[in-house]
């Protein structure tokens, strides 16, 4: 599910949420629910109306499209959007993947960027998580991953509001919390999962009205999981498996 093979991407800074696009009773709903899972799975949050700058960023729109071609074209709001505004360590993503991100149709589109830094001392600067991954043995009995680890430091949520009938502000915002808080592959093959995540492979009746056990298992264990350690992937499946056989 995970987007990429190496150690999975949390929170560590506050997330700062900001929904736009929506009335203000729908995004107030989102902005609430998003601050009940956040805490109910421990992920750094800062629910605060006085939290700046935003870093979680939820937008609806009718022509994201649009919305993101314009981001793009628009070389300041480039800078804030698809690559760093934080120093000229990042490289940011090729245009080909910008593009295949803009054109692509999904009733949810989001767009990742996270901060790459040493695992042993956390003092490398900002670098895209592009790259395969690397793997350090450091003494016989004690095994960390890719001498990296990632953190986010900004999430757009563009939420195409021409692709949502059916869908509830429950569901929607149970999905946006789900993918705003874990990085997540949009073509993830989920199986049998009983997830959220799958409210918009087919009518949004036959989804979950919400978050499930199995959801609010994930991302528990995924920020209590250790995210230096090789393990780390099994640690969240191993802590999954008990968590949802209480």
């Amino acid at each position: 599910m995970t987007e990429n093979a190496e150690g999975v991407a949390v929170w560590k800074a506050p997330v700062c949420p900001s929904v736009t696009g929506l009335p203000l009773q729908e995004g107030g709903a989102i902005l609430r629910r998003l601050t009940d899972v956040a805490r109910a799975a421990r992920v750094p949050f800062d629910g605060s109306v006085d939290c700046y700058p935003p870093n979680l960023l939820i937008v609806e729109t009718a022509d994201p499209e649009g919305l993101l071609q314009d981001w793009d074209n628009d070389n300041t709001r480039r800078l804030e959007t698809f690559n760093s505004a934080t120093d000229d360590l990042f490289a940011g993503a090729p245009q080909s993947v910008i593009e295949k991100f803009i054109t692509t149709p999904r009733a949810v589109r989001v767009w990742y960027y996270t901060h790459r830094e040493d695992a042993a001392d956390l003092t490398v600067g900002d670098e895209t998580s592009f790259g395969p991954p690397e793997v350090r043995v450091y003494e016989p009995t004690r095994i960390e991953s890719h001498g990296v680890v990632y953190d986010f430091f900004r999430v757009f949520v563009i939420i195409d509001e021409k692709r949502l009938q059916g869908v509830t502000i429950s569901q929607l915002a149970d999905y946006v919390s789900m993918v705003g808080l874990a990085k997540l592959r949009p073509d993830a093959h989920l199986g049998d999962a009983p997830t959220i995540l799958k409210l918009f492979d087919g009518a949004p009746q036959s989804a979950p009205s919400g978050m499930t056990p199995w959801d609010q298992a994930f991302l528990r264990s995924l920020y209590a999981a250790d995210q230096k350690s090789v393990l780390q992937r099994s640690q969240i499946a191993s802590a999954m498996a008990r968590d949802i056989a209480h």
